[in-house]
């Protein structure tokens, strides 16, 4: 289990099998608001980063937050 798989799963309350690129709001009821904001903030603590505006609003799923993780030089698999 990675960290980033292991904070999506923990805060969304899934299966970590159910993880993929493509998991997103749309076909995650418990991906709502308050889980997003609560997301963003358990992984910049968990990597040690921050994410500015325009990055959290580019975030639609969870493909999306490993390359975002990835371009700033992180593992996202670690």
């Amino acid at each position: 289990m990675s960290k980033l798989s292991h904070i999506f799963s923990s805060i969304l309350g899934i299966d970590e099998s159910r993880i993929t690129p493509d998991l997103s709001p749309n076909n995650t009821s418990s991906w709502d608001s308050l889980n997003a904001i609560i997301l963003l903030t358990e992984i910049e603590k968990a990597f040690a980063t921050k994410f500015d505006f325009n990055e959290a609003m580019s975030i639609k799923n969870f493909g999306d937050v490993t390359q975002l993780i990835e371009s700033k030089g992180l593992n996202p698999h670690a």
